[in-house]
């Protein structure tokens, strides 16, 4: 998402006559806030279901939903005193484009995703040589197919909308624009949609390309408005580094590999969080916090992941840590028992010393856990046998499974990370 401020005059809904000037400010990664002129006399808190304040900024309408003031009492008394103290607003949407009067008006039957690296993710839409004629030169596109999945209340498809950026006098930029657009036949509020299919689609993509991804855009169509108004809406979310990204021959997956199941894959993957949403949590707290992390939360997210998971899909009785290591190890892909397990036995029970120790910091486990280096491996070890086990939850053939792993380039690399010096 890109950095907004809108300045304007800002007001509730229910009191549309106490009006105050203010600047919303947006910072990717930080919180939306609205800094106003003095305090609005209407009740503005972040205990009351839904509280929504509107204005008419440089930006156009714009609609904040889920607002809190800092309501101190070192403000309150300043602002009884002096008109003009400063205050803060922190809401958690900020919608650009409308003014919405009530929570339940932010509900939509339509929602485009567009995501970071997405473009890596779909692979497809080429821009041809440009032709010329005359003085007029045409350039090609071949957008992506269209494809569309119908799921329980809402179809999701992927879209292709290449976009221009024209730098006057210097130089034209074409990108490609590929979305996921959610639609549905009835409206379906807002927060519904971000923790269901939108968070949903993000997972799919991370999962699928094996590192960090963001929100870039959000937007939808208020088809029983004049001119069918667009709204762009605008949250808080965490940043991926710029320079995450991840070639095909690296990606566990892309579009293009599941687009012929693409509405089995789908399926499956919107049911997991029903039945194993501890491991896909604890999963992709590994996978987006693994810059910061330490090595040893690293490994014991992905333990318990495992655990989770066997007793989830598996056997849900009283079993322990080796004998549920040993049924997953079993049923994985054989590729990546072959290339990252290799000796069963071996991983097992180093995968056990290491858990105990880290547990329970007794020095009888010391000498049989992994540290440093082999740490490292083995957390790369784990994760991958961790990932063959949800790869085969989405519906694809064995054999499909089979050719993914086998053609992956981390995979062929996994466990060999060696000291420079």
């Amino acid at each position: 998402m890109k950095p907004r401020e809108a300045r304007g005059l800002w007001w509730s809904p229910h009191r549309p006559d106490d009006k105050v000037a203010g600047t919303l400010t947006f910072t990717p990664g930080e919180t939306l806030v609205l800094r106003t002129i003095g305090k609005l006399h209407s009740r503005v808190s972040p205990t009351p279901e839904g509280t929504i304040l509107i204005g008419n900024t440089n930006e156009g309408a714009v609609t904040l939903f889920r607002c809190g003031d800092d309501s101190s009492p070192l403000m309150e008394k300043a602002a009884q005193v002096a008109d003009a103290v400063e205050w803060d607003y922190y809401t958690k949407f900020a919608l650009f484009g409308h003014h919405f009067d009530r929570p339940e008006d932010i509900a939509f039957t339509n929602l485009g995703v567009s995501l970071n690296n997405i473009e890596d993710w779909t692979i497809g839409g080429r821009f041809g040589l440009p032709e010329e004629s005359g003085d007029t030169v045409t350039l090609r596109y071949d957008a992506l197919p269209r494809f569309a999945a119908t799921l329980d209340n809402f179809q999701v498809a992927v879209r292709d909308a290449p976009s221009g950026h024209i730098r006057l006098h210097r130089e034209t930029r074409l990108e490609r624009g590929p979305y996921f657009r959610i639609e549905s036949e009835t409206p379906i509020p807002l927060e519904c949609l971000l923790n269901g299919p939108v968070h949903a689609l993000h997972n799919l993509v991370a999962f699928g390309l094996g590192i960090r991804v963001a929100v870039k855009w959000l937007r939808t169509v208020l088809p029983t408005t004049p001119g069918k108004t667009i709204v762009e809406v605008v949250f808080t979310a965490d940043e991926p580094p710029e320079h995450a990204q991840r070639h095909q021959i690296e990606s566990l997956f892309t579009l293009p590999d599941i687009v012929d199941s693409l509405e089995s894959t789908l399926r499956g993957w919107f049911g997991l969080p029903e039945r194993i949403a501890p491991v896909l949590d604890l999963y992709f707290g590994v996978l987006y916090d693994e810059p910061s992390m330490r090595q040893p939360h690293q490994f014991l997210s992905l333990a318990q992941a495992l655990e989770s998971f066997h007793r989830e899909m598996i056997h849900p009785k009283r079993m322990n840590l080796v004998d549920r290591l040993s049924d997953l190890v079993a049923q994985a892909p054989p590729t990546i028992v072959g290339q990252a397990i290799r000796s069963p036995k071996d991983f097992v029970e180093v995968v056990r010393d290491t858990r105990n120790y880290f547990t329970h910091y007794e020095r009888k486990h010391f000498y049989r856990a992994a540290f440093g280096l082999d740490l490292l491996n083995l957390i790369e070890r784990m994760r991958w046998l961790l990932e063959g086990l949800l790869l085969q939850q989405l519906a694809l053939p064995a054999d499909a499974v089979e050719t993914l792993v086998r053609r992956n380039e981390r995979l062929k690399r996994v466990g060999t990370a060696r000291a420079l010096w």
